[in-house]
């Protein structure tokens, strides 16, 4: 049984989608279902539960919309009230219609990882963790709460294992957060597409991809917009393809086009995973300048294609400390980042595909696949 917090749903496809993409590989090797739950304002309170059932690449997702309330003093109580039923009616769905899990899998914590450990000491069954969220960083310095952090501990505890997605985040949750537990790393997935060879990109400007949710607080896209700037005085042979939307999409557009960067940047808009891979394959590098990731899964991508990197020093690029996929600064370093865009811009080259794609092969189903499946086999056995 596999537990999201943040999943694809009728409001948001693309919300999650790294959790839909590990329960797809996983679900190559072992039996899985996933359960998630959304509060949701549509919802009406004479009927505040809404079960939908979904098939995705042979796992059935169970998406429970309950409902949430707007009563500013009672909100917070009302909605635990009705996330603990949503959560009751999908235990017993599950139990009914899946038969009993041998092991439950948590993504994200805390409150999925509290029902986790109840199961655990009501039917005895194992769970383990996987973590995603930035707010253990010590740039984003959310995990807060005396209660929260109570709980987490008590999480961690008692996981058959906890995976992070990346060194980084696994540094900051023991060390940062003081969580105790059984670690080991478990990366974001890569889709097998990204992974088919292409012609080497014949651009009339070389051209820098940049693709991320236009959030600029995290993703800093007000850095690149800044940098592009600054290159654009020293050379005219490129061009930045910003990929993606998000709530800040548009005063970044703005920003862009007051500063008369229109002709050396292109902002397409939301695109699929596989036009992705199609600008992938036509770009010479790819640029990333995020003050925090916990992963950074296009970068993973990136290498995927055999695309080098120019990324502030977050994620995985962190654990590239022999600079094989591409150059890296200190993340807010906007001067840092416009010569590393420059050196890139007539290196590129220099890095061989076949080598990049195959460092990424880390990060493709299969062996994440048999990662989790070796690591249940382990918390199983431990039992």
């Amino acid at each position: 049984m596999f537990t999201a917090v943040w999943y694809p749903n009728r409001y948001d496809n693309m919300a999650g989608l790294f959790t839909r993409k590990h329960a797809a590989a996983i679900s190559r090797l072992n039996d899985i279902c996933v359960v998630y739950t959304l509060p949701d304002e549509n919802v009406k309170i004479t009927s505040p539960l809404r079960l939908e059932v979904n098939n995705y690449e042979g796992v059935n997702e169970y998406s429970l919309y309950y409902h949430s309330s707007s009563i500013p003093v009672l909100k917070k109580i009302i909605n635990f009230i009705f996330f603990s039923a949503a959560v009751i009616k999908l235990l017993r769905t599950v139990f009914k219609n899946e038969g009993r899990p041998d092991i439950t899998h948590v993504n994200v914590l805390t409150r999925w990882g509290v029902v986790a450990y109840l199961v655990n000491k009501i039917y005895g069954i194992p769970y383990v963790v996987t973590e995603h969220w930035t707010r253990y960083l010590p740039q984003k310095n959310a995990f807060k709460g005396a209660a929260r952090k109570f709980l987490t501990k008590l999480v961690c505890r008692n996981a058959g294992k906890i995976m992070p997605v990346s060194e980084l985040l696994k540094d900051a949750m023991m060390n940062n957060c003081d969580l105790k537990g059984d670690y080991e790393i478990v990366e974001n997935v890569v889709d097998d597409f990204f992974y088919t060879p292409a012609e080497p990109a014949k651009n009339d400007k070389k051209t820098i991809l940049h693709v991320s949710c236009f959030y600029d607080e995290a993703k800093n896209i007000s850095g690149i917009i800044e940098a592009t700037e600054a290159l654009k005085k020293r050379r005219n042979d490129f061009k930045v393809v910003m990929l993606g939307t998000g709530i800040d999409y548009e005063p970044l557009y703005n920003k862009a086009k007051e500063k008369g960067l229109l002709d050396v940047m292109e902002f397409i808009g939301e695109q699929t995973p596989e036009q992705v891979k199609e600008w992938m394959d036509k770009s010479d590098f790819f640029l990333l300048f995020s003050n925090y990731e916990t992963a950074g899964v296009v970068l993973q991508e990136a290498i995927a294609c055999g695309k080098p990197w120019v990324s502030s020093n977050v994620g995985v690029a962190q654990e590239d400390t022999e600079n094989k996929n591409g150059i890296t600064m200190n993340a807010g370093d906007v001067k840092a980042l416009v010569e590393g865009m420059d050196w890139m811009l007539d290196h590129h080259m220099d890095y061989d595909l076949n080598d990049l794609r195959e460092r990424a092969k880390m990060y493709s189903y299969d062996n994440i696949s048999q990662k989790f499946n070796n690591i249940y086999n382990e918390v199983l056995n431990t039992k």
